[in-house]
């Protein structure tokens, strides 16, 4: 996901230009996304770069801790990145070509909203530890038990 700031870069500080993001599905390794990325974005000339704030939306697959079915999980990111020339540490690259590539950026924050427990449902019963069906309302399996009498050593 390319944006040409070319424009944006050769103005004066304080010029901005807003980008609507709609129908976009790139690759982002790590992530199986389910349906186009949308959003908005703005970017904003500062004195040694570009600042960019913004929000977009992403449907991704993820799999259930509990009961290992596939489920979709949708996730709203709020972006905020400075780009520059020479970026530095925390600062993300403009291209040769005048050009910045949102996809990293997406990813990392796409990532760190993945929730600690991936759950597809809040209640979900997960798997049976007996047959390894998953649970549902109306499972049910017998379970035996095997009563062991205790061993008498002799004397």
């Amino acid at each position: 996901m390319h944006v040409n700031v070319s424009h944006i870069n050769a103005g004066e500080v304080g010029d901005s230009a807003e980008f609507e993001i709609q129908g976009e599905n790139p690759d982002i390794s790590d992530l199986e996304l389910t349906q186009p990325i949308s959003g908005r974005v703005q970017i904003v000339k500062l004195d040694d770069g570009l600042q960019l704030l913004g929000q977009v939306k992403l449907v991704f697959n993820l799999e259930c801790y509990r009961c290992l079915d596939g489920y979709e999980h949708e996730a709203n990111l709020k972006l905020s990145a400075i780009f520059a020339d020479k970026p530095e540490e925390d600062e993300w690259p403009i291209d040769a070509k005048d050009e910045i590539d949102l996809t990293p950026l997406i990813r990392q924050e796409a990532l760190v909203s993945i929730p600690i427990q991936q759950l597809c449902q809040e209640d979900c019963a997960g798997l049976c530890a007996e047959c390894g069906q998953k649970r549902s309302d109306g499972h049910q399996h017998e379970i035996q038990e095997i009563i062991r009498q205790p061993r008498i050593k002799k004397g």
